[in-house]
């Protein structure tokens, strides 16, 4: 089952457009649909909105069913407007659909070969971190280690699945400010219920969303000391789940990485690809597209 995966557009009224005569090959005849990774707008004024439509307009009269999920720059409110009214796209936040490949050999009986896409975006602008790491505090040194960060999201997910008090945690980690530190397990808890339960469908899963997982190689933000600074809420949800991948935006580079044999993928800024996946085999693959000069 083959998907085009485009991130980060930004469209801009009058600024200089992406190079879209590369997708000119890709019908409906070689991909089964189009999955926009939020920030398909930079601004949400109306000339930028009816931009941002006009494209995805373009995909669905061409005959490829567009998936769309809000980023930061177009966060949900403003999505909604993105999309609605647009035959063949679909707003896709909190929401699962099913996927068949066309061109699949049939199976035996009772295999599945769908694929179910869930999406997830920003419900808003700043979507930083609900909880902050306790490195965040210490005076920059050496990047951190992978260990480390496994070992604050083992405990997290410990304290999430009431296996550990919250007290226990801020010992733990050695935290320095209980009470910013219980409002961000608040804000945690917040997110990850519905990320949680938006993951839940049972079957093959690929999941869409902006921003990455915390704690990979997808959401080191090169301008804050190599921090990292993707999703808690959706790392916790992604391990308790375990989908075949996860394709994601917000930081413009493209990026590969594994996470527990998650394969996850960033496009990159005006980045895009041909993504492969097979329900029956968890098969992953994907060919890069750059639409930037």
């Amino acid at each position: 089952m083959r998907l085009l995966v485009l991130s980060d557009l930004h469209l801009s009224p009058g600024g200089k457009p992406p190079a879209f005569e590369r997708l000119s090959a890709y019908t409906v005849d070689d991909v089964e649909g189009v999955m926009l990774l939020g920030d398909v707008i930079d601004k949400t004024d109306e000339n930028s909105i009816d931009l941002g439509r006009e494209v995805i307009a373009g995909f669905a009269d061409a005959g490829l069913p567009v998936l769309s999920v809000p980023g930061n720059h177009d966060h949900l409110p403003d999505h909604r407007r993105l999309v609605s009214g647009i035959d063949g796209a679909r707003l896709l936040h909190g929401t699962a659909i099913t996927l068949v490949d066309r061109g699949a050999e049939p199976v035996n009986e009772g295999a599945d070969d769908s694929l179910r896409i869930v999406g997830w975006g920003c419900e808003e602008f700043d979507q930083r971190p609900a909880v902050s790491p306790p490195w965040d505090t210490e005076p920059e040194s050496a990047p951190v280690s992978p260990a480390r960060i496994d070992a604050f999201v083992d405990t997290l997910a410990a304290h999430i699945q009431g296996d550990a008090p919250l007290e226990s945690v801020e010992e733990s980690l050695g935290i320095a400010d209980p009470a910013g530190f219980g409002r961000g397990i608040k804000r945690l808890l917040e997110r990850h219920r519905p990320i949680a339960s938006a993951l839940s469908v049972d079957g093959p899963l690929l999941v869409g969303t902006h921003v990455p997982p915390f704690g990979t190689g997808l959401d080191v933000s090169r301008g804050a000391g190599d921090s990292h600074r993707g999703s808690v809420a959706l790392r916790l949800a992604l391990e308790e789940r375990s989908p075949i991948a996860v394709c994601c935006g917000h930081f413009h580079r493209e990026e590969y990485d594994l996470l527990d044999g998650t394969h996850l993928l960033n496009p990159g800024y005006r980045g895009g690809a041909v993504v492969e996946v097979d329900p029956r085999t968890a098969g992953f693959s994907y060919d890069p597209i750059s639409l930037s000069e």
